[in-house]
């Protein structure tokens, strides 16, 4: 049906994931969109335990990457320009957090170890640090919805080999996985609850920066 909110919505039963009775629906929402684009994106990335992680933006995406990996025994940095999101970061596992900023770049870049990394904010500022931070034969996913062009040197990518790869929202078989798991252990992130009433304020407030969490509507 036409619009992005309404009470009730016909889905084909095919692309339907069923969820459990005993979870919190509110916390289900971002599970079945943000949560699952970090969960493809860490699968895209191969991500392996032992490896250190770089993850770039701390936003819905970012804090859930962090959560995912934690669980598979990853060493994470987390880097964003928001030092209350780098809070929540240390709180989900990062075992490193980083501001962004002018030396950012600069300190990565002396000791690019990371093996995989993450781009989850959609932002091109992003891109230089990510960059930086990757060991050679390394691998980037980028899961943020960018429309501008990113700083990438081609001779860089031919000499370090590293392997970049897009990832979208994620497939029916991961979010039955990433539902799953949420049902085990539950993932977190800030949550404000709001009517629908107040959507428009919301997506005011995302356009802005503002949003301290993920918006949820409830009737």
């Amino acid at each position: 049906m036409p619009g992005g909110f309404a009470e009730y919505a016909v889905a084909d039963v095919a692309f339907a994931v069923r969820l459990p009775s005993d979870v919190d629906p509110s916390t289900m929402v971002p599970v079945m969109c943000a949560s699952v684009t970090a969960y493809c994106a860490i699968r895209r990335a191969d991500l392996t335990a032992g490896e250190r992680l770089a993850v770039d933006g701390c936003g819905g995406l970012g804090l859930y990457a962090l959560q995912i990996a934690t669980r598979m025994g990853v060493h994470m940095l987390a880097v964003d320009r928001n030092p209350a999101k780098l809070d929540h970061a240390r709180r989900y596992g990062a075992a490193e957090v980083a501001v962004a900023g002018e030396r950012l770049e600069q300190n990565l870049a002396a000791n690019p170890g990371y093996h995989p990394g993450i781009n989850s904010a959609p932002i091109p500022a992003t891109w230089s640090a990510i960059v930086a931070s990757i060991r050679p034969r390394g691998r980037i996913a980028a899961s943020a919805l960018m429309s501008e062009p990113v700083p990438l040197i081609q001779e860089w990518l031919t000499a370090t080999g590293v392997a970049i790869t897009g990832t979208g929202v994620g497939t029916r078989q991961e979010m039955r996985e990433i539902v799953a798991m949420h049902a085990r252990q539950p993932l977190l992130n800030p949550i404000e609850q709001i009517y629908l009433s107040r959507a428009t304020d919301a997506l005011v407030a995302l356009e802005e920066g503002k949003a301290g969490g993920r918006f949820v509507i409830r009737y």
